[in-house]
């Protein structure tokens, strides 16, 4: 497909012929029958923490989760299965925010510049969805003002980039105006976790190492986006705890799940494992440059 005729300059597809990618979906699938079952015994036996539609919406999280490792580090496939498991297993004892973590996701797919295309009509739908599911809490504005700072800034956003903020902005806003804004209540333990993320955050972006290139075949992924998405995976995770408390945390645990799985691969790289599913890494010399 050309880069004149893409639908959008956000959205990946799945390629099934990648064991990475088999793995998302298999998964995927596995975690909705056992959510689904779980709700359905728990609705009849000891009550029903979690809907149906919660456990749909719960295991599309799970593959959100393996999408966001995929994005904080493109060169590795294990780190997002491993993230998807850990994501999975949280997710039976604390129901996701389905839409905060879908928001984020994109949020740091724009960060990390990991597609490369230019924005197209249909990305300004998705900038819609972003401003709606990052404006209805305080603890998720930090979402909208990372997809804000992308949008101004990004070469790739092209000639829509004024229709791009502007449907950000009226999302945000009718997230804002339907939302709630709650007290923000600092504790010891949570301005202790604020911390923690930042300095997981932190250890991610300082050893940032990509070969593969952009999907629009542009050139390698820059590693100064891909430090920076991993420092805006931090700064959602901790503005989340610190102005929403552990219940916003929770909410969108699969993002800091997937920043930390990626910090341990930052901090001991010997367990990378294999590049780009078994594919070897390229070597570029504007790689060696970046």
């Amino acid at each position: 497909m050309s880069e004149s005729k893409h639908i959008s300059g956000l959205a990946r597809g799945l390629n099934l012929r990648r064991t990475s990618n088999k793995i998302a979906a298999y998964g995927t699938v596995l975690a909705l029958i056992v959510y689904v079952a779980r709700s359905v015994s728990e609705q009849w036996v000891v009550g029903n923490p979690m809907t149906v539609l919660e456990a749909l919406s719960s295991s599309l999280v799970v593959f959100v989760a393996w999408a966001v490792a995929r994005e904080l580090d493109p060169d590795h496939p294990w780190p997002a299965a491993v993230s998807m498991l850990a994501s999975f297993i949280v997710a039976l004892w604390f129901v996701p925010a389905a839409l905060v973590v879908a928001v984020a996701s994109a949020a740091v797919r724009m960060i990390s510049g990991t597609v490369g295309r230019s924005f197209t009509v249909v990305d300004l739908g998705i900038m819609l969805i972003v401003g709606l599911g990052s404006g209805r809490e305080l603890a998720s504005w930090s979402i909208a003002i990372l997809a804000f700072v992308f949008l101004k800034t990004a070469p790739e956003v092209g000639r829509l980039r004024w229709w791009a903020i502007g449907s950000l902005t009226a999302g945000f806003v009718a997230g804002w105006y339907g939302g709630e804004l709650s007290p923000i209540i600092v504790t010891t333990a949570t301005a202790a976790a604020t911390g923690g993320f930042l300095v997981v955050a932190g250890i991610a972006a300082s050893s940032t190492k990509v070969s593969v290139r952009t999907d629009a075949r542009t050139g390698p992924i820059e590693r100064k986006r891909l430090a920076m998405s991993r420092l805006a995976a931090g700064v959602i995770m901790a503005s989340a705890t610190l102005l929403g408390g552990f219940d916003a945390m929770w909410e969108i645990a699969p993002v800091g799940v997937a920043l930390g799985v990626v910090a341990v691969v930052s901090l001991i790289p010997v367990v990378a494992g294999p590049t780009s599913d078994g594919l070897k890494p390229r070597t570029t010399s504007a790689e060696t440059a970046s």
